[in-house]
């Protein structure tokens, strides 16, 4: 295998890696959402979720959040 074949592979992982963590936060975010649509707290949705109570407060207002990629990995 060439050197260029195996960066072209290394890429390809690397998108496939990335979107999976892209679809990951999508899915995240609409869960919080429709979970706040239904009546659950932000608290327990912190607690459902793992994640601490101010990024479910700026998920839920459209603020711009980092959440650690560690966090999806773990999933």
């Amino acid at each position: 295998m060439t050197t260029a074949e195996k960066l072209r592979q290394e890429g390809i992982r690397e998108g496939i890696q990335e979107g999976r963590r892209e679809g990951s936060y999508k899915t995240l975010f609409s869960m919080i959402k429709i979970m706040k649509n239904n009546g659950i707290s932000e608290e327990k949705i912190a607690r459902y979720t793992n994640l601490d109570i101010n990024t479910v407060k700026k998920i839920l207002n459209g603020e711009p959040i980092e959440i650690s990629l560690n966090w999806i990995d773990e999933r």
